[in-house]
């Protein structure tokens, strides 16, 4: 079963660009990604709240599997974490360890409801939960959390050959989309701009995750709240992005939205920042924030795609979808 999934993923992924797609995972265009990455900013306006649901509160307690083919959360933790060969082919279980308010590739699994998420951040054993599987994908991407108060960010043992795998998985590009926003949701807001910072270092510093540049301007950047956070980090890969393509019109629309936000940022409750980009990364070219990072311009989880991001260098010039 296993294997009939990951072959349905890839022909999905192969025949994405050709072939259109429902509106809601739409992202073929720069105005679509902007639109997207600021409704999820504002919290989801106008979204209905489905009380009679609870899947996703109910996988955090550990009472139910995750489907297809999947497990308990805490039995994900214990068994999966490290089996890379797993984790990369796998498609069913991104959605259950990160539930958004959006609608994923996943029919198996629910889009998460705001009293679910209430519930989850109000409970400490079940954001510990959210914790640990975001200390498992880190693990996966060849990084690792290095202070679980400031959501630093830094480089695993393995850091080499995990970012040999991330530079050329571009399905793990959505699921990072997903696992920002989730953590936003979660009342772990201040962990995105410490994940950021870290691969936009290692992008223009260190050279590494190239691959990543566009997906990381167009989606993982937009979903940061604080818009002096948000800004400084497009002001850093503008020039990589220019230099990688055409201009990127949906970065000139986020920075022009940065202006209408001002004010309604600046109300946002202050929350810890990192000061470090974490072990073997040093001179993180940006110092911390005291804000909380949400989200509003991205729509990257398995389901979205990135048709017109640029390309970066090293890639095959047909950029990935965005949102699983």
């Amino acid at each position: 079963a296993l294997l009939v999934i990951h072959i349905a993923y890839c022909t999905y992924l192969f025949f994405d660009p050709l072939v259109s797609k429902p509106v809601e995972h739409t992202m073929g265009n720069a105005h679509a990604a902007a639109d997207d990455s600021k409704r999820n900013r504002d919290g989801y306006p106008g979204q209905p709240d489905d009380l009679s649901k609870n899947v996703n509160l109910r996988f955090f307690k550990n009472e139910i599997r995750s489907k297809p083919d999947g497990d308990f959360i805490d039995e994900i933790h214990r068994r999966w974490r490290g089996n890379y060969s797993l984790l990369e082919a796998h498609h069913g279980y991104i959605q259950w360890l990160f539930p958004i308010r959006e609608e994923g590739m996943n029919h198996l699994a629910e889009r998460l409801q705001l009293h679910e998420a209430q519930a989850i951040t109000a409970d400490p054993a079940l954001k510990a939960r959210l914790v640990k599987s975001y200390e498992l994908m880190l693990d996966f991407y060849g990084m690792t959390l290095v202070n679980r108060e400031t959501g630093e960010v830094g480089r695993s043992a393995d850091w080499k050959s995990r970012y040999s795998h991330l530079n050329r998985s571009y399905h793990n590009y959505l699921r990072i989309t997903r696992i920002l926003k989730c953590l936003g949701e979660m009342g772990f807001e201040h962990y995105k701009m410490p994940f950021v910072r870290h691969v936009v270092t290692e992008i223009t510093q260190h050279n590494e995750l190239r691959n990543c540049l566009s997906s990381c301007a167009k989606y993982w950047i937009t979903v940061l709240k604080v818009n002096a956070e948000r800004q400084a980090m497009l002001d850093l890969v503008r020039p990589l992005v220019s230099e990688a393509s055409s201009p990127n019109a949906g970065l000139r629309r986020s920075r022009a939205d940065l202006s209408d936000e001002d004010s309604e940022d600046d109300e946002k409750p202050q929350s810890k920042g990192s000061k470090s980009a974490g072990p073997g990364v040093s001179g993180s070219p940006i110092s911390s924030s005291k804000g909380p990072a949400k989200d509003e311009y991205d729509s990257e989880d398995d389901d979205s795609s990135d048709d017109d991001a640029p390309t970066p260098a090293g890639n095959s010039g047909v950029a990935p979808p965005h949102t699983p």
